[in-house]
């Protein structure tokens, strides 16, 4: 899209906007819809898969019709009035809460970088707030938002299979992987909320195809995960706070990395690097 195409002036409310824009604490974090919901154990919800990382990092929307009303919104408004709402590099924040073009549409991001001053960077990432994924963009199609899309939670829900962890290993294998992305990836798929982690905003399902309504936790085969015991359940719900202790290392390692780091930072595919140091820790016990 280019910027040549749009003559239209500043729309009405451009100086509200751009002053509650200034006016942003550093540390602004934007509401999630996690916190708008009351879940319950037990209780089921029909969601989509919108990405994935491994099993035990997933993200999912419950509101899709919400997510489609809000981007149709977000586009026909940044459509015509995007030259008056770029942004400068200059006024980037880490984590801050923005306006992104990727593939000539419009998106709500978190800046996930900010390039130093002196150095001439032309791209930066972004996480896709509603979509649960990050990209790379070039640096000029950031743009501030609306002071009307701060009040908008952003929709992307963290999430993570119950009950089964990686067999013979520490960390998902990438066929673990590769398996549980062709299962459910941008499907849509019922969702039974079996723990809730209110710290981490992060649900813990049983998934369901919405068709044959099959578990989709037990359809991972035999050798590339296992049914966990009621001692490990009990450990995911600690390991944030053991994890956070200095020196401690949680007992349940496929949990790592965060997804604080995920969605702010970590993005590359570390799987196949875990699968290696794995295999050459046990061939070094070996040699012992």
């Amino acid at each position: 899209m280019e910027d040549s195409k749009v003559a239209l002036e500043k729309p009405s409310q451009w100086e509200d906007d751009w002053m509650y824009f200034k006016g942003l604490s550093n540390k602004y974090k934007m509401k999630s819809y996690f916190d708008q919901v009351e879940w319950t154990i037990g209780s089921v919800h029909l969601m989509r898969i919108i990405d994935i990382y491994d099993p035990s990092h997933f993200w999912v929307i419950t509101e899709e019709k919400a997510v489609d009303t809000l981007h149709k919104y977000i586009n026909h408004f940044y459509s015509r009035y995007h030259t008056h709402y770029k942004l400068s590099s200059n006024y980037f924040r880490l984590k801050m809460p923005c306006v992104c073009l990727i593939s000539d549409n419009f998106y709500r991001v978190i800046l996930v970088n900010v390039p130093l001053q002196i150095e001439k960077t032309t791209w930066i990432f972004v996480y896709l707030m509603d979509f649960g994924y990050t990209a790379k963009v070039p640096i000029d199609h950031i743009y501030f938002m609306t002071k009307n899309l701060y009040d908008v939670p952003q929709f992307a829900i963290r999430a993570t299979l119950s009950g089964l962890g990686p067999i013979n290993q520490p960390y998902w294998s990438s066929a673990a992987v590769t398996q549980f992305i062709n299962l459910v990836s941008n499907k849509v798929c019922y969702g039974q909320v079996t723990n809730v982690n209110q710290m981490e905003k992060c649900l813990f399902l049983q998934l369901r195809d919405q068709n044959n309504y099959q578990f989709i936790n037990s359809m991972i085969t035999d050798h590339l995960a296992k049914s966990m015991t009621i001692s490990e359940i009990k450990e995911i719900k600690h390991t944030q706070k053991k994890a956070s202790k200095y020196g401690k290392i949680p007992k349940l390692p496929f949990l790592s990395p965060s997804f604080a780091e995920l969605e702010y930072g970590l993005t590359g595919d570390i799987h196949k690097a875990n699968e290696i140091l794995w295999e050459y820790q046990r061939f070094n016990l070996k040699l012992v």
